[in-house]
């Protein structure tokens, strides 16, 4: 396997990993299971007082982690313009999750999610990347913005970076490290919780630890546990809600792995997959490569990957040269230079004054209105300009029937073809041996 991956790169052309080498979901349902733990913002709410609010802010971002421990696959990178919207009605009030992906070159993702009591916002995009021997660090760069219904305080989060090792060979492991830092961009008061970086000799570090600092600069809660766990706090003076030497568990762990044959997901995680029938046909759940990932049907699922990857590349070549041809450019720095809209978000500023992109119109109140009406959301509602397109997943079967077929009797080839090669190479070095052997006994002779 690493040598076909190898082999992809060193070619100079367009690299199409095996779904072998991933998980059954997108980047988008991936960044979905970061409110797997969202009853803590819940229960922040109910906090009046900003510290004790800030404290819980950043359990809740720490929780995070704690679906990665034991997870090394990949996950879909998602095609442009691609969605994926979720509900939780674990508990009441319900939450709405809706993502979208907003550029492809450079990667740029927005998602918008929220309940009566909190509204959380984010853009991501595919950060730096640095390989180090067989590790390889991640850094998404991410903006993350958090408010509450019943508060003007806005709260600014940036995490930590990620880290695989033994990726080539050896016991993969992976381990967070740097910090997660929470800002109240209202009343100054932050929160930060340290990740340690694992040592020359040392495995994954699972500790953390912090403080709550209020506006004057003063540490008032101490905040420690283990990022696959716990988060506890201890409170260094008198607040609203609690007195000085008090303590409580802010987030603890509760999620279920299921079993190692799906991809060591929690209950949770694998909720993100259940079919929604009233999904846009842009939803990462109609993705065939995923669904046939799902099943097992890694061959199949491959060949549709790579029929997405193609019309993906086909999509941007005509984009391209149509941008360049009204603009005397030779080439645009982006898919939303080139001329590709997205649907649901709008361009805005953060709190820097850099670009931020913010949810345009409820996507929630339209899908209603098409419930009501007894009709499915369909392609029509997200935009004209998406049908036919890289992302029309509803239509794949439909319209790239014919790639599919000759993808999968490429990758029937290549694999007839690579056992072809590993016959012939054990040949060679039987061959090689046996020469080896009779020289060996000429020469004692």
């Amino acid at each position: 396997m690493l040598g076909e991956v190898l082999k992809s790169i060193s070619s100079g052309g367009p690299v199409s990993l095996p779904c072998s080498l991933y998980e059954p979901m997108s980047v988008l349902q991936r960044s979905a299971e970061m409110f797997e733990y969202r009853s803590v913002l819940d229960k922040a709410a109910t906090f009046k007082d900003p510290l004790n609010r800030i404290a819980m802010v950043a359990a809740f971002t720490a929780s995070h982690y704690a679906h990665t421990l034991g997870r090394f696959k990949t996950n879909f990178n998602p095609i442009l313009g691609e969605t994926f919207e979720y509900v939780d009605k674990r508990v009441e009030p319900e939450m709405f999750f809706f993502a979208e992906q907003l550029s492809h070159h450079p990667p740029l993702s927005a998602i918008h999610v929220q309940n009566s009591k909190w509204t959380f916002t984010q853009n991501s995009n595919a950060g730096e990347t640095k390989y180090q021997g067989s590790s390889v660090i991640l850094d998404t760069k991410a903006k993350t913005y958090l408010t509450f219904a019943d508060s003007e305080d806005k709260y600014y989060i940036t995490s930590p970076c990620t880290k695989l090792h033994n990726l080539l060979i050896g016991n993969p492991w992976l381990e967070h490290y740097g910090e997660v830092s929470v800002t109240n961009l209202t009343t100054g008061d932050t929160a930060s919780i340290k990740f340690k970086q694992a040592g020359v000799f040392e495995g994954v570090q699972k500790k953390i630890g912090g403080f709550v600092v209020n506006k004057a600069g003063k540490k008032v809660i101490k905040l420690a546990g283990d990022w696959t766990s716990q988060v506890k706090a201890y409170w260094g003076v008198d607040t609203q809600d609690f007195k000085k030497d008090d303590s409580l568990v802010l987030w603890e762990v509760d999620s279920e792995i299921v079993s190692e044959s799906t991809h060591n997901l929690s209950k949770f995680a694998l909720s993100l997959s259940s079919d929604d029938a009233t999904a846009l046909p842009t939803d990462s759940r109609r993705r065939l490569d995923s669904i046939f990932l799902r099943q097992d049907e890694i061959n199949r699922a491959t060949a549709w990957k790579r029929v997405a990857e193609n019309k993906q590349r086909a999509d941007e070549k005509d984009r391209n040269e149509a941008w360049s041809k009204s603009s005397g450019k030779a080439k645009p720095e982006s898919d939303i230079e080139a001329g590709w809209k997205p649907v649901w978000f709008k361009a805005d500023k953060d709190h820097s004054g850099e670009t931020f992109w913010v949810i345009d119109r409820s996507y929630w109140d339209e899908r209603q209105k098409c419930l009501d009406a007894n009709k499915e959301p369909k392609i029509e509602l997200a935009a004209p300009w998406v049908a036919k397109t890289a992302v029309d997943f509803a239509q794949y079967e439909i319209l790239f029937q014919e790639e599919y077929e000759k993808e999968l009797a490429n990758l029937k080839k290549e694999k007839k073809d690579k056992k072809a090669a590993e016959a012939n190479g054990a040949d060679d070095k039987k061959d090689k041996k046996d020469k080896k052997d009779k020289k060996d006994k000429k020469e004692k002779k």
